[in-house]
């Protein structure tokens, strides 16, 4: 099949792209070639200047996740908390939360930045404009750092079309992150807070919980992106939090003795041998991409954690449970919406196949 050329000014989408309209490619040369028809110089493999950025979903949802995951422990902490306490609680999660909306902003607007260090692909084989390889309708390129195909688009139709189904999925998927996150964050402190039998306890329950959700935020998300199955993946990050809680808040008698009190008791009370099979068993479901046996050992573990002794860890087999379900839910519900936007923009890149300039290229 013959593919055209490209003059600039045509259009591109982004798979990462939430701005809602389709962006125009550009030169970042001097051209001597002029297509009569457009006006415009033919494009080749060295021109990747974008009329404005598309607008990543991938920092959207990164920055605003952190930021509604601490909006949430601070609503928590002024819920179960009171006096000073509450405040420089609220306040530094607050703090936090206006930092991330803040990075957010830069980094979403910014991320096409880098778009000149990115190569195309699917470019003319032998023919050169000006030197370098002729771009082609075909032609692709890869964003390494949000992960997304920018495609380019002949017709301003199709462009449009496309820009915008695109753009309105990977904004459903940045308002599910941050709600998900939100009510993980509530859920997370509050829970904690409550199990606890003094106040003094409760704030120590506070405190610990979110900074552990804090810490866990970037290990959770890697593990989301990188862990095939979702149940699998929540699980993963809640008994890694929970870990990491037990470990922040043991050692008031020494760590290492506390560690091997802590070792003996649970060990008869049963607690450890539930975990380690739980354990076993979300990672089975892992392997074998079995949501339900997933959850199942996300159970079991949770149900052997209510009896650990360990300091002021105070588990909380609901809210854990909520958690791993809420970040379950959610992911499936993002991930439905990555694939359908993937496959879309294939179709849209196959409709588009057959449009072009009269100048053309019978080969590659």
């Amino acid at each position: 099949m013959s593919q055209s050329f490209v003059p600039q000014g045509t259009s591109v989408i982004c798979t990462m792209m939430t701005c809602g309209s389709p962006q125009e490619i550009g030169i970042t040369r001097t051209a001597y070639n002029i297509h009569t028809e457009k006006g415009q110089p033919l494009l080749n493999i060295n021109d990747k200047k974008l009329s404005a950025e598309f607008g990543c979903k991938k920092p959207a949802k990164f920055w605003g996740g952190l930021k509604a995951l601490c909006i949430g422990i601070a609503i928590a902490a002024a819920v179960v908390l009171t006096g000073g306490a509450a405040i420089a609680i609220v306040a530094v999660a607050l703090t936090v939360a206006v930092a991330a909306g803040v990075t957010s902003i830069y980094k979403t607007a910014h991320a096409c930045d880098v778009i000149s260090s990115y190569e195309w692909v699917f470019f003319h084989q032998t023919v050169y404009i000006e030197g370098a390889s002729a771009l082609l309708n075909s032609s692709q390129m890869t964003c390494i750092e949000g992960k997304g195909l920018i495609n380019i688009i002949m017709d301003p139709v199709i462009a449009r079309d496309a820009a915008e189904y695109i753009s309105n999925n990977n904004n459903k998927e940045i308002l599910a992150q941050e709600g998900s996150m939100l009510a993980m964050g509530f859920i997370g402190v509050y829970s904690a807070a409550v199990l606890a039998p003094t106040a003094a306890l409760a704030l120590s329950a506070v405190s610990v919980s979110a900074v552990v959700s804090l810490a866990m935020y970037a290990p959770g998300e890697w593990m989301g992106d990188n862990i095939s199955n979702e149940a699998g993946a929540n699980v993963a990050s809640n008994v890694t939090g929970d870990l990491v809680g037990t470990a922040v808040t043991a050692g008031e008698s020494g760590v290492l003795k506390e560690v091997a009190i802590g070792v003996a008791e649970n060990t008869a009370n049963k607690s450890l041998p539930s975990m380690v099979r739980g354990l076993a068993q979300y990672g089975a479901g892992s392997v074998m991409d079995d949501i339900g046996k997933s959850l199942e050992g996300a159970i079991r573990y949770a149900v052997g954690k209510t009896k650990f002794n360990f300091s002021i860890d105070t588990p909380s087999l609901g809210g854990m449970l909520c958690n791993i379900i809420i970040g379950t839910a959610s992911d499936n519900y993002e991930n439905g919406l990555k694939d359908a936007t993937e496959k879309a923009s294939d179709k849209f890149n196959t409709d588009d196949k057959s449009n072009g300039i009269s100048v053309i290229a019978l080969t590659k």
